[in-house]
């Protein structure tokens, strides 16, 4: 975007002065450069900016960045203030616009300076997108409790597992239902896991041997 006005140029959101111009993940700094010319030591440049086509917010005053010698250009920058940028949620919709002030001129003119030229919607972060997409590789679910009605139910909860239990078992959710004979089931479940790992002989087998 570039404008003329009275013997001076603005432009942002070009090569040369990165701007936010479609989305921007929640939480992350919001930066706009831009740039001015000619480069002058009384060049002033604000932000204008509003959020879902609200009030105009409180003008942000850019640093001044870096200057072009040869090309005589001055680079600003504008930083969304951290209270502005912790309350902007997916969603929302960022229409944002710059002007330069220099001895009683201004770039863009009057009638173009509240005309909003960019924007931009906040998205979710990437943890959010990883915490709504399931379960990463390497965890595992605690089994979850089946109660009566009007006891409440239990929580399931997210385990970290630094190394495998038993390399026969299943590590996939396991439902159970709370009754008395819930410990001899599990005991039971563990026994016949384990026979299979490491069997040992039968009655019929010490018969058999004492034959021999």
């Amino acid at each position: 975007m570039r404008f003329v006005h009275e013997g001076m140029s603005l432009w942002y959101g070009t090569e040369d002065t990165p701007a936010p111009t479609s989305t921007v993940k929640q939480g992350n700094v919001i930066e706009i450069v831009i740039a001015v010319q000619p480069a002058d030591a009384s060049n002033e440049v604000q932000l204008l900016y509003r959020i879902n086509k609200g009030a105009i917010e409180k003008p942000i005053a850019a640093k001044f960045l870096r200057k072009d010698p040869s090309a005589k250009i001055q680079y600003f920058i504008a930083r969304f203030p951290q209270d502005t940028v912790e309350r902007l949620h997916e969603g929302d919709l960022v229409e944002y616009s710059t002007i330069c002030y220099c001895a009683g001129r201004q770039v863009p003119s009057p009638k173009d300076d509240k005309n909003f030229a960019l924007s931009f919607s906040i998205v979710r972060t990437d943890g959010e997108v990883i915490r709504n997409a399931g379960l990463k590789e390497n965890t595992l679910r605690e089994p979850v409790i089946d109660t009566p009605r009007g006891q409440g139910a239990s929580k399931s909860s997210v385990v970290k597992a630094d190394k495998p239990l038993i390399s026969t078992l299943d590590t996939d959710t396991i439902a159970v239902k709370k009754s008395p004979e819930l410990h001899d089931d599990i005991l039971h479940l563990f026994s016949c896991r384990l026979y299979t790992l490491f069997p040992w002989p039968s009655n019929l087998d010490h018969r058999n041997n004492n034959d021999d």
